[in-house]
């Protein structure tokens, strides 16, 4: 997920810290929540972030839990720690089609507000028809995308690979047919780091995440944040020159 590839650089490079949550008040949360689903499955999995600062997560005291409701279940959320960044996460099984309300509650003892309403709804499902699963594509060519269905929902396109550097494009409102014009795939300078750097694969396994997204609405107890469902599938194909 996009949130947990960006906490983790960035704690790399600045270190984080925690706070305990019994010395912050709900209203001093920024909370991001994500709800994906990801292609063909029938479960939904749950991550919530919660900060007190850029990197200063919050480690929930043994009064507080977090609950994701979908489907006529109710799950714990489970606490987990990489690198100092504090994430909760879960999993819903069956939680409904697209468009099924799932809700994250936080309870917290009585000297503190609850949070006991953030609502998203599933996002549309999304699939890839093209490129097929192992095509061989050249960089010299346009790259054509086709998608199982339409959505008037956000739906994004990133790519990413040893040989070539990271990118991403967004489709228009409806819209299920998108071509990656050539030169889009492109070769990163090699790095300097070394003095003799080793050589970029010429050909590499690219892989293609498409996201289909949709926002929901954050319980107002908390500071700020965002909560938001994702329909997500992935395709592999070889990249050659």
């Amino acid at each position: 997920m996009r949130f947990i590839a960006a906490a983790a650089g960035l704690v790399l490079i600045a270190g984080c810290s925690s706070v305990d949550a019994a010395d912050i008040r709900t209203s001093g949360f920024n909370t991001n929540i994500v709800v994906t689903v990801p292609e063909r499955a029938t479960h939904a999995d749950v991550w919530v972030q919660l900060r007190s600062g850029t990197l200063t997560y919050v480690d929930l005291s043994d009064t507080d839990k977090l609950t994701s409701t979908a489907g006529g279940q109710t799950v714990d959320l489970r606490r987990h720690k990489s690198l100092g960044v504090i994430t909760y996460l879960g999993r819903l099984d069956n939680p409904g089609g697209p468009g099924s309300e799932v809700v994250l509650g936080l309870q917290r003892d009585s000297e503190n507000d609850p949070a006991p309403r953030s609502v998203v709804r599933l996002a549309d499902p999304v699939g890839v028809l093209a490129p097929s699963a192992g095509a061989r594509h050249s960089r010299a060519r346009d790259l054509a995308v086709r998608l199982t269905t339409p959505s008037d929902q956000q739906t994004s396109i990133e790519w990413t690979g040893p040989c070539v550097s990271s990118g991403s494009l967004r489709l228009d409102p409806g819209q299920s047919d998108v071509t990656i014009p050539r030169g889009s795939f492109k070769v990163p300078p090699p790095a300097t780091t070394s003095p003799t750097p080793s050589p970029l694969p010429s050909s590499c396994k690219l892989t293609l995440t498409v996201t289909r997204s949709v926002d929901g609405q954050l319980d107002p107890a908390y500071k700020k944040g965002t909560i938001r469902a994702e329909s997500v599938a992935t395709r592999e194909f070889t990249s050659i020159p």
